[in-house]
């Protein structure tokens, strides 16, 4: 039970034991970093119990990411019906976060009260965007980010990278196998070398620059969301599509879009990771702090530089910049305006 999932050995041991004694509760909310396994153990949770289980998933649909009132009342409905297959029924919401707040507030009996066969468990990277109401009905299960070494071995093991890739890989994912990959598999390592040698120029010469750099960001995340999608849709396609009516494949490309708009959310914040980062380096750098903890190792001398020429910024203010133009991009605000936003403001620190 869990034996293939990397990580937190303590909330293995933890379900393993809820399973086997049967004190296993009925809506559970599953909180940590994007990428570190919470879906996996959700599955094996419903794989491993006894006579088995229905898995119903619910995940974000459109552009804009929301799970839909339809989708969040048929779970609802579906919670009191019996199990189709197996003795249980298992629901997992992905990005529980992204409900709305009519849609949470209908499920507040659903998550209290769920059907003795049934159990819920949400899954959320930001579990302080959830209702308190829900909160409060949900048995929290808080993950730890992995550590580089489980992510380096995974990555060599698994994916036949050299040590020294690995362990690269594994360091710039800050604790996310599924950043590791996906910088792995869709090029996100050249978006990492285009903002960082931006951070390494210092202050631009003019905004007519600024926007410039903006709007090549926002392509090379665009064109790995291109990338992805291809992806997506030819697993999610394999069966003939003369075979779906029009119904099924306008539900797929809304789980397509929400999916995609979610990963690319996700991305974008990577991004803005990744600039706060490159501050924090400096700040180390700065006080003389052990370098072994820098984000951008293989940017050492970039950051020295950097230093140099003074362009260190208070990391307080930094990260509320940060915070608010991650505020606006939750708002659909395009990420091109964002990041011309973030670097104006960077600019007049």
């Amino acid at each position: 039970m869990f034996e293939q999932i990397i990580g937190n050995d303590q909330i293995k041991a933890s379900l393993t034991h809820a399973i086997k004694s049967q004190t296993l509760p009925q809506s559970m909310l599953f909180v940590g970093l994007e990428g570190i396994g919470k879906s996996l153990f959700a599955e094996e949770v419903a794989k491993s119990l006894p006579g088995g289980a229905d898995l119903h998933v619910y995940r974000p649909e459109g552009k804009i990411g929301m799970h839909s009132i339809a989708s969040m009342r048929e779970f609802s409905e579906s919670v009191y019906m019996a199990p189709f297959q197996g003795a249980w029924k298992v629901f997992i919401i992905h990005d529980a976060e992204r409900m709305l707040s009519y849609s949470a507030n209908a499920l507040l009996k659903t998550f209290e009260e769920p059907a003795t066969d049934s159990i819920i468990i949400l899954l959320s990277s930001n579990s302080a965007a959830l209702l308190p109401t829900i909160l409060s009905r949900c048995r929290t299960v808080r993950f730890q980010n992995l550590k580089t070494e489980e992510i380096a071995a995974f990555l060599e093991k698994q994916r036949d990278q050299k040590p020294e890739q690995a362990h690269y890989l594994a360091n710039i994912a800050q604790g996310s196998l599924g950043r590791a990959i996906r910088i792995l598999e869709q090029g996100g390592e050249k978006t990492r070398e285009m903002v960082l040698a931006i951070m390494s120029q210092g202050k631009m010469a003019s905004w007519k620059q600024l926007s410039q750099v903006a709007q090549q960001i926002s392509a090379k995340v665009e064109e790995s969301k291109n990338l992805l999608e291809e992806q997506v849709k030819t697993e999610l396609y394999q069966a003939p599509q003369e075979n779906l009516t029009a119904l099924q494949k306008e539900n797929i490309q809304k789980e397509v879009d929400g999916f995609l708009a979610m990963r690319q959310f996700d991305e974008a914040c990577a991004l803005f990771e990744m600039i706060y980062g490159w501050y924090r380096d400096l700040e180390l750098l700065k006080v003389n702090g052990n370098r072994t903890w820098l984000m951008h190792r293989d940017y050492e001398e970039a950051l020295e530089q950097a230093l140099q020429r003074g362009v260190a910024l208070p990391l307080g203010h930094v990260q509320k910049i940060i915070e608010d133009v991650r505020l606006s991009l939750e708002r659909s605000t395009s990420l091109t305006v964002c990041l011309e936003t973030l670097f104006l403001r960077l600019q007049l620190l």
